[in-house]
Protein backbone atom coordinates (compact mmCIF):
# COMPACT_ATOMS: atom_id res chain seq x y z
CA UNK A 1 0.00 0.00 0.00
CA UNK A 2 2.91 2.40 0.72
CA UNK A 3 4.08 2.41 -3.22
CA UNK A 4 0.96 3.18 -4.19
CA UNK A 5 0.46 5.91 -1.84
CA UNK A 6 3.84 7.31 -2.83
CA UNK A 7 2.96 6.84 -6.83
CA UNK A 8 -0.09 8.83 -5.93
CA UNK A 9 1.84 11.74 -4.60
CA UNK A 10 4.52 12.07 -7.21
CA UNK A 11 1.23 12.18 -9.83
CA UNK A 12 -0.21 14.60 -7.65
CA UNK A 13 2.71 17.32 -6.32
CA UNK A 14 4.89 17.26 -9.13
CA UNK A 15 3.61 19.75 -11.61
CA UNK A 16 5.77 19.74 -14.52
CA UNK A 17 5.30 21.12 -17.93
CA UNK A 18 3.79 19.38 -20.79
CA UNK A 19 5.59 17.07 -22.82
CA UNK A 20 4.35 18.06 -26.15
CA UNK A 21 5.57 21.63 -25.91
CA UNK A 22 9.13 20.71 -25.98
CA UNK A 23 9.85 16.91 -27.41
CA UNK A 24 9.11 16.34 -31.15
CA UNK A 25 10.51 12.83 -33.04
CA UNK A 26 13.54 13.63 -34.45
CA UNK A 27 14.03 16.81 -32.77
CA UNK A 28 16.95 16.69 -31.32
CA UNK A 29 16.17 17.76 -27.50
CA UNK A 30 17.07 16.01 -24.61
CA UNK A 31 14.89 13.74 -24.12
CA UNK A 32 15.79 12.03 -27.42
CA UNK A 33 19.45 13.01 -27.15
CA UNK A 34 20.11 10.83 -24.02
CA UNK A 35 17.93 7.49 -23.46
CA UNK A 36 14.79 8.33 -21.31
CA UNK A 37 12.26 7.49 -23.41
CA UNK A 38 13.94 4.18 -25.42
CA UNK A 39 13.35 2.46 -22.07
CA UNK A 40 11.86 -0.80 -21.91
CA UNK A 41 9.86 0.00 -19.11
CA UNK A 42 8.86 -3.60 -18.03
CA UNK A 43 12.45 -4.43 -17.34
CA UNK A 44 14.03 -1.18 -16.81
CA UNK A 45 16.79 -1.67 -19.61
CA UNK A 46 17.99 1.06 -22.16
CA UNK A 47 17.58 -0.08 -25.20
CA UNK A 48 20.37 2.58 -26.43
CA UNK A 49 23.77 0.82 -24.85
CA UNK A 50 23.93 2.87 -21.88
CA UNK A 51 26.50 2.79 -18.51
CA UNK A 52 23.65 1.63 -15.88
CA UNK A 53 22.45 -0.32 -13.38
CA UNK A 54 19.25 -1.84 -12.41
CA UNK A 55 17.70 -3.38 -9.20
CA UNK A 56 14.56 -5.36 -9.38
CA UNK A 57 11.79 -7.37 -7.25
CA UNK A 58 9.38 -9.63 -8.97
CA UNK A 59 6.65 -11.24 -7.66
CA UNK A 60 5.14 -14.07 -9.60
CA UNK A 61 1.84 -15.12 -7.63
CA UNK A 62 -0.09 -18.56 -7.99
CA UNK A 63 2.99 -20.49 -9.70
CA UNK A 64 2.99 -23.93 -9.98
CA UNK A 65 3.59 -26.13 -7.43
CA UNK A 66 1.59 -24.05 -4.98
CA UNK A 67 4.07 -21.57 -4.63
CA UNK A 68 5.48 -17.58 -4.84
CA UNK A 69 8.35 -17.20 -6.62
CA UNK A 70 9.65 -13.85 -5.53
CA UNK A 71 12.86 -12.54 -7.91
CA UNK A 72 15.34 -9.84 -6.95
CA UNK A 73 18.15 -8.82 -9.50
CA UNK A 74 20.69 -6.83 -10.73
CA UNK A 75 21.66 -6.35 -13.95
CA UNK A 76 24.22 -3.80 -15.32
CA UNK A 77 25.88 -2.46 -18.89
CA UNK A 78 28.33 -0.78 -19.63
CA UNK A 79 29.62 0.85 -23.32
CA UNK A 80 32.46 0.29 -25.23
CA UNK A 81 34.08 2.26 -27.68
CA UNK A 82 32.63 4.61 -29.70
CA UNK A 83 29.51 3.90 -27.73
CA UNK A 84 27.37 2.08 -29.90
CA UNK A 85 28.36 -1.45 -28.41
CA UNK A 86 27.93 -2.14 -24.90
CA UNK A 87 28.17 -5.31 -22.74
CA UNK A 88 26.23 -5.89 -20.09
CA UNK A 89 25.71 -9.01 -17.15
CA UNK A 90 22.45 -9.92 -15.30
CA UNK A 91 21.70 -12.85 -12.10
CA UNK A 92 19.22 -12.89 -9.92
CA UNK A 93 17.98 -14.57 -6.46
CA UNK A 94 14.94 -16.35 -6.36
CA UNK A 95 12.64 -17.31 -3.16
CA UNK A 96 10.18 -20.06 -3.10
CA UNK A 97 7.44 -19.24 -0.72
CA UNK A 98 5.85 -22.75 -0.94
CA UNK A 99 2.43 -23.89 0.56
CA UNK A 100 2.13 -27.15 2.32
CA UNK A 101 6.69 -27.32 2.27
CA UNK A 102 8.97 -25.38 3.23
CA UNK A 103 10.05 -22.22 1.80
CA UNK A 104 13.55 -21.97 0.07
CA UNK A 105 15.76 -20.11 -2.17
CA UNK A 106 18.32 -20.16 -5.23
CA UNK A 107 20.70 -18.47 -7.01
CA UNK A 108 19.60 -17.91 -10.75
CA UNK A 109 21.45 -18.49 -13.84
CA UNK A 110 23.54 -16.26 -14.87
CA UNK A 111 23.68 -14.44 -18.24
CA UNK A 112 26.41 -11.90 -20.14
CA UNK A 113 24.92 -10.31 -22.99
CA UNK A 114 26.96 -7.78 -26.01
CA UNK A 115 24.69 -4.99 -27.27
CA UNK A 116 24.99 -3.36 -31.09
CA UNK A 117 23.49 -0.63 -32.32
CA UNK A 118 24.04 -0.45 -35.88
CA UNK A 119 22.48 2.60 -37.33
CA UNK A 120 24.10 4.97 -34.22
CA UNK A 121 22.23 8.43 -34.20
CA UNK A 122 21.15 9.24 -30.53
CA UNK A 123 19.24 12.44 -31.88
CA UNK A 124 16.62 10.29 -34.16
CA UNK A 125 13.75 9.23 -32.80
CA UNK A 126 14.03 5.52 -34.08
CA UNK A 127 16.25 2.53 -33.03
CA UNK A 128 17.30 -0.55 -34.13
CA UNK A 129 19.20 -2.70 -31.63
CA UNK A 130 20.93 -5.93 -31.84
CA UNK A 131 21.07 -8.18 -28.60
CA UNK A 132 23.21 -11.61 -28.29
CA UNK A 133 23.17 -13.27 -24.59
CA UNK A 134 24.89 -16.35 -23.11
CA UNK A 135 23.60 -18.02 -19.93
CA UNK A 136 25.60 -20.13 -18.08
CA UNK A 137 25.23 -23.34 -16.03
CA UNK A 138 23.37 -22.94 -12.56
CA UNK A 139 25.34 -25.88 -11.22
CA UNK A 140 24.90 -29.22 -10.51
CA UNK A 141 23.55 -28.53 -6.42
CA UNK A 142 20.26 -27.84 -7.13
CA UNK A 143 20.18 -26.70 -3.63
CA UNK A 144 21.73 -23.37 -3.89
CA UNK A 145 20.96 -23.01 -7.86
CA UNK A 146 18.19 -22.68 -10.40
CA UNK A 147 17.91 -22.33 -13.78
CA UNK A 148 19.46 -25.43 -15.51
CA UNK A 149 22.49 -26.53 -15.32
CA UNK A 150 23.19 -25.91 -19.04
CA UNK A 151 24.27 -23.01 -21.27
CA UNK A 152 21.41 -20.84 -23.23
CA UNK A 153 22.46 -18.78 -26.03
CA UNK A 154 19.63 -15.67 -26.80
CA UNK A 155 19.54 -13.71 -29.90
CA UNK A 156 17.27 -10.18 -29.56
CA UNK A 157 16.63 -7.55 -32.61
CA UNK A 158 14.13 -4.76 -31.53
CA UNK A 159 12.95 -1.50 -33.37
CA UNK A 160 11.54 1.47 -31.92
CA UNK A 161 9.80 4.73 -32.54
CA UNK A 162 8.84 8.30 -30.54
CA UNK A 163 5.26 10.06 -32.41
CA UNK A 164 4.74 12.62 -30.50
CA UNK A 165 3.95 11.66 -26.65
CA UNK A 166 4.12 8.05 -27.82
CA UNK A 167 7.21 5.25 -28.10
CA UNK A 168 6.27 2.17 -29.77
CA UNK A 169 8.75 -1.02 -28.95
CA UNK A 170 9.12 -4.60 -30.61
CA UNK A 171 11.36 -7.51 -29.93
CA UNK A 172 11.85 -10.85 -31.49
CA UNK A 173 13.82 -13.33 -29.40
CA UNK A 174 15.33 -16.49 -29.78
CA UNK A 175 16.66 -18.64 -26.93
CA UNK A 176 18.39 -22.02 -27.95
CA UNK A 177 20.00 -24.40 -25.99
CA UNK A 178 24.02 -24.52 -26.26
CA UNK A 179 24.16 -27.69 -24.08
CA UNK A 180 22.47 -30.75 -23.21
CA UNK A 181 19.89 -31.21 -19.85
CA UNK A 182 21.93 -32.78 -17.01
CA UNK A 183 20.47 -35.67 -16.83
CA UNK A 184 20.53 -35.95 -12.75
CA UNK A 185 18.51 -32.27 -12.63
CA UNK A 186 15.76 -31.76 -14.49
CA UNK A 187 13.72 -30.19 -11.93
CA UNK A 188 15.98 -27.17 -9.89
CA UNK A 189 12.98 -26.86 -7.12
CA UNK A 190 11.67 -30.86 -6.58
CA UNK A 191 13.40 -30.66 -3.09
CA UNK A 192 15.97 -33.53 -3.87
CA UNK A 193 19.20 -32.89 -2.78
CA UNK A 194 21.80 -33.61 -4.79
CA UNK A 195 24.01 -36.06 -3.41
CA UNK A 196 20.59 -38.05 -2.98
CA UNK A 197 20.23 -38.40 -6.32
CA UNK A 198 21.38 -41.49 -8.31
CA UNK A 199 22.13 -41.78 -11.70
CA UNK A 200 18.83 -42.80 -12.90
CA UNK A 201 16.78 -40.87 -10.77
CA UNK A 202 15.03 -37.93 -12.45
CA UNK A 203 12.74 -35.41 -10.20
CA UNK A 204 9.81 -35.75 -12.14
CA UNK A 205 7.64 -38.40 -13.64
CA UNK A 206 7.42 -36.74 -16.67
CA UNK A 207 10.82 -36.05 -18.77
CA UNK A 208 11.83 -32.64 -20.10
CA UNK A 209 12.86 -31.53 -23.20
CA UNK A 210 14.96 -28.69 -24.18
CA UNK A 211 13.38 -26.89 -27.20
CA UNK A 212 14.39 -23.68 -29.02
CA UNK A 213 12.10 -20.52 -28.30
CA UNK A 214 10.79 -17.90 -30.10
CA UNK A 215 9.09 -14.63 -28.38
CA UNK A 216 7.29 -11.94 -29.83
CA UNK A 217 6.55 -8.66 -27.84
CA UNK A 218 5.75 -5.38 -28.06
CA UNK A 219 4.38 -2.77 -25.70
CA UNK A 220 3.47 1.22 -26.38
CA UNK A 221 4.55 3.90 -23.87
CA UNK A 222 2.11 6.88 -23.50
CA UNK A 223 4.11 10.26 -21.89
CA UNK A 224 1.97 12.06 -19.33
CA UNK A 225 4.46 14.59 -19.35
CA UNK A 226 8.16 14.12 -19.73
CA UNK A 227 8.85 12.37 -16.36
CA UNK A 228 5.64 10.45 -15.97
CA UNK A 229 4.29 7.64 -18.32
CA UNK A 230 1.98 5.01 -18.61
CA UNK A 231 2.47 1.26 -20.86
CA UNK A 232 0.89 -1.35 -22.03
CA UNK A 233 2.37 -4.70 -23.13
CA UNK A 234 2.23 -8.26 -24.87
CA UNK A 235 3.71 -11.33 -25.32
CA UNK A 236 3.59 -14.20 -27.36
CA UNK A 237 6.03 -17.11 -26.51
CA UNK A 238 6.36 -20.93 -28.32
CA UNK A 239 6.67 -23.16 -26.21
CA UNK A 240 4.22 -22.56 -23.48
CA UNK A 241 6.95 -23.50 -20.70
CA UNK A 242 9.98 -21.94 -22.44
CA UNK A 243 13.21 -23.64 -23.12
CA UNK A 244 12.19 -26.96 -20.46
CA UNK A 245 9.23 -28.13 -22.25
CA UNK A 246 7.43 -31.44 -20.53
CA UNK A 247 6.61 -34.01 -22.37
CA UNK A 248 3.94 -36.36 -22.64
CA UNK A 249 1.18 -34.00 -20.88
CA UNK A 250 -1.64 -34.03 -23.64
CA UNK A 251 -3.63 -31.16 -23.44
CA UNK A 252 -2.71 -30.41 -20.16
CA UNK A 253 -0.06 -27.59 -21.24
CA UNK A 254 -1.46 -25.09 -24.11
CA UNK A 255 1.08 -24.43 -27.26
CA UNK A 256 1.98 -21.19 -26.70
CA UNK A 257 1.73 -18.50 -23.85
CA UNK A 258 0.23 -15.25 -24.47
CA UNK A 259 0.81 -12.21 -21.62
CA UNK A 260 -0.88 -8.65 -21.72
CA UNK A 261 0.81 -6.02 -19.26
CA UNK A 262 -0.04 -2.62 -17.57
CA UNK A 263 2.10 -0.63 -15.71
CA UNK A 264 3.54 2.85 -14.84
CA UNK A 265 7.02 4.79 -14.37
CA UNK A 266 8.33 7.79 -13.31
CA UNK A 267 11.85 9.52 -14.57
CA UNK A 268 13.35 11.71 -11.74
CA UNK A 269 15.76 12.65 -13.88
CA UNK A 270 17.75 11.54 -16.74
CA UNK A 271 19.59 9.38 -15.04
CA UNK A 272 16.99 8.04 -12.37
CA UNK A 273 13.61 5.73 -13.29
CA UNK A 274 11.52 3.86 -11.10
CA UNK A 275 8.89 1.87 -12.61
CA UNK A 276 5.63 -0.43 -11.60
CA UNK A 277 4.26 -2.75 -13.89
CA UNK A 278 1.60 -5.97 -13.86
CA UNK A 279 1.98 -8.45 -15.95
CA UNK A 280 -1.25 -11.29 -16.81
CA UNK A 281 -1.43 -14.78 -18.66
CA UNK A 282 -3.93 -15.52 -21.33
CA UNK A 283 -2.85 -18.96 -21.57
CA UNK A 284 -3.95 -21.92 -18.82
CA UNK A 285 -3.81 -25.55 -19.63
CA UNK A 286 -6.83 -27.47 -17.63
CA UNK A 287 -4.65 -28.41 -15.00
CA UNK A 288 -1.75 -26.72 -15.48
CA UNK A 289 -0.50 -22.72 -14.96
CA UNK A 290 2.96 -20.98 -14.74
CA UNK A 291 1.18 -18.36 -12.71
CA UNK A 292 -1.51 -16.75 -12.03
CA UNK A 293 -0.28 -13.34 -12.02
CA UNK A 294 3.19 -11.02 -11.74
CA UNK A 295 4.54 -7.56 -10.33
CA UNK A 296 7.38 -6.25 -10.57
CA UNK A 297 9.35 -3.06 -9.60
CA UNK A 298 12.22 -1.27 -10.99
CA UNK A 299 14.77 1.36 -9.75
CA UNK A 300 17.24 1.87 -12.42
CA UNK A 301 20.56 4.40 -12.48
CA UNK A 302 23.10 5.74 -15.20
CA UNK A 303 26.80 6.12 -14.23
Amino acid sequence: MKIYIFIISLLLFKGESNLSAHHTPGGGDAMNANNTRFIDPFTGKREKPNNYAILSYDQQRGAKDNKNIHTASVFTEMILGSGNFALNFSVPYLYYDQKDRKDSSRVGKVYVGAKYMPLFDLNKSYIFILESRIGFPSGPDTDRFTGGDYYIGSAIGTVGYIWNKFAFMGKITGNFPLSKLHPKNQNGDDGIPYWARTSTATSSTESIELKKVSIYSAYITYYLHEKVSLFSGFLYRNPYEGIEKTLNTGDRIPLVFREASIGFSYNFSEKYFFGLSYRHPLDRGKEFRLYESAITTLFSIEF
